[in-house]
């Protein structure tokens, strides 16, 4: 089976989730091996993170599914946008005046400046109580989309349902990649450890 694209999160893929937001960055050694890859085969990054905080850390990247595919962008500077997004900035203000101190919001803009997710990350601080936690999240019930895991240090707000999967297929279809279906019910491949 040839391999015809390598896709790929950010977050807790290539960059260690437990970082802070100014410390992310993929090891020095993985960047490397991703930019080598990269002249062979289009390397696509899936992320929930904005373009303008993945693009300097993933230069070596073809596209780019950013705001969990809210927004796709490609390496010559075409922009495909998601339809039908809620205002997200009224919202926005409503939560920070919640007073979340110690904690981080994350803004994750269009290339117009349009606020398509924002995120509440207390990574390095202390975790919001949980009356606060479900004072935002019944705020937000029915204006926005909310992905909230209590495993994770952090809650995202969307201006429409996150659609990485969506922005999967989008992409391939643009780039005109021939994916080849697995030849067995195991999709997975284990490659052996270094």
């Amino acid at each position: 089976m040839k391999i015809c694209a390598l896709f790929s999160d950010y977050d807790g893929t290539l960059a260690p989730v437990t970082l802070s937001r100014e410390k992310s960055r993929i090891p020095a050694k993985l960047e490397t091996l991703l930019g080598e890859i990269s002249v062979q085969i289009p390397v696509i990054i899936v992320t929930s993170k904005d373009f303008d905080f993945v693009y300097p850390r993933t230069k070596f990247a073809k596209a780019w599914a950013c705001v969990s595919g809210l927004e796709a962008r490609l390496s010559d500077g075409t922009i495909y946008a998601s339809d039908g997004l809620r205002d997200l900035e009224g919202l926005f203000e409503e939560v920070r005046r919640l007073g979340f101190s110690g904690s981080m919001f994350e803004c994750k803009r269009s290339r117009d400046g349009k606020l398509l997710g924002f995120s509440i990350d207390w990574r390095g601080g202390r975790k919001p109580s949980e009356e606060l936690l479900n004072r935002v999240l019944k705020l937000s019930t029915g204006r926005v989309f909310v992905d909230f895991n209590t495993e994770n240090p952090y809650v995202d707000f969307y201006a429409g349902p996150p659609q990485k999967g969506k922005a999967v297929r989008r992409l391939r279809d643009i780039l005109q990649l021939q994916l080849a279906a697995p030849r067995s019910n195991n999709i997975y491949r284990r490659f052996p450890s270094r």
